[in-house]
């Protein structure tokens, strides 16, 4: 049914229509009565939907607007998509990116106001361009880019912005501070589990069996995040396993192109997507030793963080923007075949004893630094610095 009303463009555009005025804005969120209002500009089902840990936006969206309150603002919050009337001039603050923060540029009201690009993501615009040039000389083809970097009035929130504010770590804002003097990071936070579980785990796991294991667990945008290498290198090594959690049957082209490798092989299991409360999640990185993960751009790498928390050791690009240190994981120096695989090759061969280190490690480095409360304290420590108090 889902599919047949996405397919009906007139129908699926004016649910969509119908969805932006109904919940698109959100006047006052808290019915108070301060004395500086802010709007913020980002995402707001999760309002109407609750947290889910499909994704840290959820989370993210709710510990912004704890921090505002927190500096006693009154809240508006708009879809970054709504495109209705806003009254500019009233705000002290407006915070994130979309329509209608790009917007306020345009709005001589909101002239003096002060304005903080949120970005989720890093700025590296080709390298997904790059991607599909690989592919294609590697399998013939190319695929249609699942992640689209440039969202509407990038130029102006970015360059025009008093500040701006990003997941990730150092590398993703250095793909920023060449547009903005101001810019800072913030860690992203992630869904933890039960820590003494997972320390309990990690000690008895059987790393001599889970050196074989790897799982590759990410969202949507296949190539974008290096599945097609991860596939191509577990296909000529039989003698490991492969997990691979995420949507990837939403991508018909990268689907029909790796249907074999996903479909056909015995040391490639394929789940679609996966939520990380289930037994079968919890299976997967009980018995695996590593997560998998060569993307070409990430704003916090949230996927890859997960699974970390869990114990697995990351393999990772730098552009997957996890800060990665050898006491816990390795990173890759680039994204070729030839690179992974001899990565991939030098784990196996590790000692047990440094592998179950490492996977403690992992561990410990995500519960310290990847927390809602960590988050919650770069913002406001960020805030303050601007001078929003």
């Amino acid at each position: 049914m889902l599919s047949r009303i996405k397919n009906n463009t007139f129908i699926y555009n004016f649910i969509s229509q119908m969805k932006q005025y109904l919940f698109g804005f959100y006047k006052n969120l808290y019915k108070t009565n301060y004395d500086k209002n802010v709007l913020i500009s980002y995402i707001t089902y999760p309002i109407r939907k609750g947290i889910r840990k499909s994704h840290t936006n959820y989370m993210e969206l709710f510990i912004i607007i704890d921090v505002l309150k927190s500096l006693k603002f009154n809240i508006d919050l708009a879809d970054y998509n709504y495109e209705g009337n806003i009254d500019y001039g009233k705000y002290d603050l407006i915070f994130g990116f979309g329509s209608p923060f790009g917007k306020s540029f345009y709005e001589k009201r909101a002239k003096r106001t002060i304005k903080i690009c949120y970005t989720t993501g890093s700025l590296n615009l080709f390298n997904q361009m790059e991607r599909n040039k690989y592919l294609k000389e590697r399998k013939g083809v190319t695929v249609i880019p699942r992640r689209n970097y440039y969202w509407k009035y990038l130029q102006e929130s970015i360059s025009m912005s008093d500040a701006v504010i990003t997941t990730g770590n150092k590398w993703t804002k250095s793909t920023i501070t060449p547009y903005n003097n101001k810019v800072f990071c913030v860690r992203l936070p992630i869904y933890l589990p039960d820590k003494e579980f997972i320390i309990n785990t990690i000690a008895k796991k059987d790393f001599d069996r889970a050196r074989s294991n790897f799982l590759w667990f990410g969202s949507s945008g296949a190539l974008h995040k290096g599945l097609d290498l991860c596939l191509d290198i577990f296909s000529k090594r039989t003698e490991l396993f492969l997990h691979v959690c995420g949507p990837v049957d939403n991508e018909e082209g990268f689907f029909d192109i790796y249907k074999t490798e996903l479909k056909g092989l015995k040391n490639i299991k394929y789940y679609g997507f996966l939520d990380i409360d289930t037994d079968i999640f919890k299976d997967i990185v009980n018995s695996s030793g590593f997560s998998l993960f060569p993307s070409c751009s990430e704003g916090g790498g949230g996927s890859l963080l997960t699974t970390m928390a869990y114990g697995l050791i990351p393999i990772c690009t730098k552009e997957s923007s996890v800060d990665i240190n050898p006491n816990y994981g390795l990173l890759l120096p680039d994204f070729k075949i030839e690179t992974i695989y001899n990565f991939v090759n030098d784990c196996t061969n590790l000692k047990e004893a440094d592998l179950k280190n490492m996977s403690f490690n992992a561990t410990e480095y995500t519960f310290k630094n990847h927390t809602p409360d960590t988050y919650k304290q770069d913002l406001l420590n960020i805030l303050k610095q601007l001078g929003v108090s």
